[in-house]
């Protein structure tokens, strides 16, 4: 009997704690307006976007084929670090990739690779 309230007792804490919330070091979102589409790239403090490295950010029709390549440099720096860049609206996927590179004292500690396809919902 105590066998198996134990048992219980373990199965019902491995399933009622929640996992931990995996913190990425990039994150690329979008927001839909009235204008179209804006696009945020944002990075946990520390890490940046690493401009030695080559970066892809193409915009897709329904069918995935590229109706647009976005440079990096078409993207905006805001106030609180992240970048931005606004469309019209007509993609329904976007694919990136891009290296973001931890910084400590100017010199790059480690890197990682960004990449996926987002549907546009």
């Amino acid at each position: 009997m105590k066998s198996i309230v134990l048992l219980l007792l373990i199965v019902f804490m491995t399933t009622s704690i929640p996992a931990e919330e995996k913190v990425s070091e990039a994150n690329v979102s979008y927001k839909k307006n009235n204008k179209g589409i804006e696009y945020i790239i944002s990075f946990i403090p520390g890490f940046q976007y690493n401009k030695e490295a080559p970066f892809r950010f193409d915009l897709m029709n329904s069918k995935k084929e590229v109706i647009s390549k976005v440079a990096f440099k078409e993207f905006q720096k805001s106030d609180n670090g992240s970048y931005k860049h606004s469309t019209k609206g007509d993609e329904k996927f976007v694919n990136y990739w891009f290296v973001a590179c931890k910084y400590v004292d100017g010199q790059i500690t480690g890197c990682k690779t960004f990449t996926e396809i987002l549907e546009i919902k």
